[in-house]
């Protein structure tokens, strides 16, 4: 068995590791419910020893299977209204990062302003935006990885060493499925 730094965790070597991402951003908050679905039919199937589509359960003792169903819970918790979870402070600054409207529907980053989408390295000089501090939506930060969700991600993803990204499924209908 190897050990993973992530508490109480075990993978067994296996023929090959895979991860299944999910939500960065509120816009995306369909693909935590489906891989939540996903979840579960998978471990019914298996547990009952039925097929998984047109695979045998006892495919799922050849790999292992990572579900991160949600990285920005606080991002959705404000783009539904919810500022329950911030301390005074925390509840003054995103007031002031959404331009002090009442309209958080169209809160799009995590509560310090950063767009988590926008985060990661490759590409990240590239990205385009007219943002230069953090606000509701679209701000890439000062630097790839300054937001501590995708820096966890990227590292989980760095020691699991997964073969292939499942796709993580956008709910504007658009997939992004990314293979090694």
């Amino acid at each position: 068995m190897k050990r993973g730094k992530y508490k109480g965790s075990q993978v067994r070597e296996r023929k090959k590791i895979d991860f299944a991402g999910g939500i960065t951003s509120w816009t995306e908050w369909l693909s935590s419910i489906l891989l939540m679905r996903m979840l579960e039919e998978y471990a019914a199937a298996y547990l009952a020893g039925k097929p998984i589509g047109e695979f045998p359960s006892e495919s799922l003792d050849e790999v292992s299977i990572w579900f991160i169903p949600m990285l920005n819970p606080d991002g959705v918790s404000i783009q539904q209204g919810d500022l329950s979870n911030l301390n005074v402070l925390e509840k003054a600054a995103v007031w002031k990062m959404n331009r002090y409207s009442r309209n958080w529907s169209r809160w799009k980053a995590n509560a310090k302003g950063i767009d988590l989408n926008r985060q990661y390295p490759a590409g990240w000089k590239e990205v385009m935006s007219h943002e230069t501090k953090p606000t509701y939506q679209f701000y890439k930060g000062g630097q790839p990885l300054e937001a501590a969700e995708v820096k966890a991600l990227t590292d989980f993803t760095k020691e699991v060493d997964p073969l292939l990204l499942f796709p993580i499924i956008l709910q504007e209908g658009n997939l992004l499925a990314l293979q090694k």
